[in-house]
């Protein structure tokens, strides 16, 4: 039956969930697509590069999933079940050794040896197998050269010096097996080598055959040179000049053994000869003696019968055995010992009593993998399953390493950079995030490292190349922090709210910077013309050149009219927008302004929304050397867990002492802008100022001219009602003035 795991999501990265020992001893069945990492470094894992090496059996510093499930198969039978591991602990206790299984009850009973109660730490564990390494039979089948006692000590060392010896667990050289089935080897060698010796009688008592073919054979290549430059200086004289003799002494041991010469055509034994060469030319001198005993210099045919007469000599000790030097040091004593039985014996003996501990050496190594195991197994996998120390961030996951002071800020989402930061960069620029490529030193130790610190907090605008900090790493050792690499990017809405308001004041002070400056150079110009000028006249006493006559002045004149229009243009702007605001409700202005501030910041801040959406940590941990299956996600408010800003809520303050006058300043400077405040009010506001003067006179004129304009009007309406009157009265016949005659109203009736 399939076993069920349990999933979770957090910033938006889906992970299988490690909840008891049934979830680790079930990973086997897990489909690969599920695990968030595939593979990592080594190197990578911080502190956990200790568990890092236990895993990594076959030594390429990477650990991948068969690695886990491997250390998982290899726990089955020691560890009793794995609910354990999730219990915290510093070390391993007896209840957590299964003593049901062989492989168990084995390290149980070591575990009763060295801690019989309590618990066993790492640190203990490693201070018992120091401990038991440093006896003689330690169990790794390398015995020192004294194992045999002190009779064949001097036996010991001759067979280190003639193979080598092999590499003991605390590092020293001793004797195996083979170790000793190769020195007898090489003594049979070395006898037969000797044997087989060539027989002369030319050689002189006072010369060894094997010296002599030494001293022919380390001279040769610059004799031959010498006889080849004496037929060459032969053939054309001017050849001479190219070879002088070295001025440097580092270029002696490459000069010719002796200068050429046209008329002499022998290398003397002695004079001229190159002295880094002398002492195997006074072999090949008595050898060449003991030829011709009438020779005073060597000649071509001389050299000849030399090279002839060590030939045989030559090609024997180029058969010479290893270790040949070492047997031809020993006296006939020692020499006759080197073949003794109880003495091989006596080695053999001690190789098998240090044998017999094997077991228990493998043991120790297999208690102390436990019990790391049993500390650090759960950590690691909640760093290569999933990334539950991540997320929520309870703990520490083991890629980061350390923490990064610099700008007010603490970053502690640091990785480790194994490669230059430019390339590192380029491999993570799918991560979204803000990233700063530091350097690390130590100028005391002369110690340097490279870490990609991840800011996810604060501002951009204030980190740079060249800023210095200071880093921690997990040990508490401090580093000094330069940022040699810096990738920008948002960390934050409200940096992201600002940003286009900040681009604008740094183009405005550009602009603004430029005009004054280029208004200053022309001063400075004209101001440096008018005293050279000055100075000349003063000089030579004649009158300075007559100025250049005046341009046109209608190209002026249309400058100032053009910006005259600009201005007016202006002023009209800024009187209706102070009209429109003075005659417009508040709630209506503040309308205004954050719509203007929205359409301006609102594109940013959207933008920015979707970048810190797709913040990826996946792209980082890939750059440095992880294989990671799926994205891991960052949130705001893990970005502002992992690097934590400057907070100076809740915190008291003392007034400081200031400098002389910096109170005074700042009193001036408050003065200063409260008048500025008070100015504008009354400007903008009190009845008394210019601009509400102007404003009433103006008001009044306007209602002036409104009654002027009704009264007018009323007069032409009153005008044209009397003319209209009067045609009518003019174009009407008279009426009859007698009275018209009385009828009396009908009388109602009564009903």
């Amino acid at each position: 039956m399939a076993y069920h795991f349990l999933y979770s999501s957090m910033a938006r990265t889906i992970q299988v969930r490690l909840m008891k020992g049934a979830d680790i001893d079930a990973l086997a069945t897990l489909d690969q697509k599920y695990w968030l990492m595939l593979s990592c470094p080594v190197q990578g894992l911080g502190d956990g590069e200790t568990i890092g090496r236990l895993l990594d059996t076959d030594n390429d510093n990477r650990v991948r999933i068969p690695d886990v499930l491997a250390t998982i198969d290899w726990l089955r039978p020691r560890l009793n079940g794995f609910d354990c591991l999730f219990t915290p602990t510093t070390g391993l206790s007896a209840t957590d050794i299964c003593t049901t299984t062989p492989e168990g009850e084995a390290l149980a009973k070591v575990f009763q040896r060295l801690a019989s109660e309590g618990i066993l730490t790492a640190a203990a564990m490693d201070g018992a197998i120091a401990t038991f390494r440093a006896q003689v039979d330690n169990g790794d089948g390398v015995v020192p050269a004294t194992a045999a006692g002190e009779k064949w000590t001097a036996l010991g060392e001759a067979i280190l010096a003639v193979t080598g010896g092999a590499v003991a667990v605390d590092g020293s050289k001793g004797i195996t097996k083979e170790i000793l089935e190769a020195f007898l080897k090489a003594r049979a060698a070395y006898e037969a080598w000797k044997t087989a010796a060539p027989q002369t009688t030319d050689f002189p008592d006072a010369i060894d055959p094997a010296t002599a073919a030494a001293a022919v054979n380390a001279i040769a290549a610059k004799v031959e040179a010498f006889f080849l430059a004496c037929d060459m200086v032969r053939y054309n004289p001017a050849a001479k000049a190219t070879f002088e003799a070295p001025t440097d002494l580092a270029q002696l041991a490459t000069a010719p053994i002796c200068l050429p010469s046209a008329e002499a055509y022998t290398l003397p034994f002695e004079r001229g000869i190159n002295p880094t060469d002398s002492a195997n030319m006074a072999v090949v001198a008595m050898l060449a003696k003991a030829l011709d005993p009438d020779a005073d210099a060597l000649d071509s045919a001389l050299w000849s019968r030399v090279k002839a007469a060590v030939e045989p000599f030559a090609k024997w000790a180029a058969g010479k055995p290893e270790g040949a030097d070492v047997f031809a040091a020993m006296d006939e004593a020692m020499w006759t010992s080197t073949a003794d039985v109880k003495a091989h014996e006596a080695f053999l003996k001690a190789i098998e009593t240090d044998a017999a501990q094997m077991p228990l050496a493998a043991a120790f190594d297999d208690l102390r993998r436990l019990v790391i195991l049993r500390v650090d197994f759960l950590r690691l996998l909640r760093n290569f399953v999933n990334v539950e120390d991540l997320y929520p961030p309870t703990a520490r996951a083991l890629f980061q390493v350390g923490t990064l002071y610099m700008d007010g800020r603490s970053c502690t989402l640091c990785f480790p950079v194994a490669q230059a930061a430019a390339a590192h960069a380029a491999a993570a620029k799918d991560s979204s995030c803000c990233l700063a490529y530091c350097t690390l030193s130590r100028p005391s130790e002369k110690k340097t490292q490279t870490i990609c610190a991840v800011f996810t907090a604060g501002s951009a605008a204030t980190l740079a190349v060249g800023r210095n900090g200071l880093f921690y790493d997990l040990k508490g050792v401090a580093w000094e922090a330069t940022i040699t690499h810096f990738v920008p990017a948002s960390m934050g809405l409200l940096e992201a709210f600002f940003a286009p308001w900040r681009k604008m004041a740094e183009a405005f002070k550009s602009v603004i910077t430029k005009f004054i400056s280029s208004k200053n150079d022309v001063a400075m110009t004209a101001m440096t013309t008018k005293a050279e000028t000055a100075a000349t006249t003063a000089t030579t006493g004649k009158a300075a050149p007559p100025a250049p006559a005046a341009k046109d002045p209608s190209a002026s004149m249309a400058s100032i009219a053009t910006l005259g229009i600009a201005l007016s243009f202006f002023a009209t702007a800024v009187t209706g927008i102070v009209a429109a605001l003075t005659n417009t409700p508040l709630w209506k202005i503040l309308l205004a302004v954050l719509g203007c501030i929205g359409m301006i910041s609102l594109p940013n801040v959207l933008l920015t929304w979707f970048k810190l959406r797709a913040r990826n940590l996946a792209s980082i941990l890939n750059a440095s050397g992880w294989a990671v299956n799926r994205r891991i996600g960052l949130t705001p408010p893990l970005g502002r867990y992992f690097t934590q800003e400057t907070i100076y809520i809740g915190k008291r303050f003392v007034p400081a002492k200031l400098p002389k006058g910096s109170k005074r300043n700042k009193i001036i400077a408050l003065l200063v802008a409260l008048l500025v405040i008070v100015a504008a009010v009354w400007y903008f506001w009190c009845p008394t100022s210019p601009r509400q003067k102007a404003a009433a006179a103006e008001q009044a004129r306007t209602e002036a001219k409104a009654k002027a304009d009704a009264a007018a009007k009323a007069a032409a309406q009153k005008a044209c009602i009397e003319a209209a009157v009067k045609a009518t009265a003019e174009t009407t016949p008279p009426v009859d003035a007698s009275p018209a005659p009385t009828v009396a109203p009908p009388t109602p009736e009564v009903k």
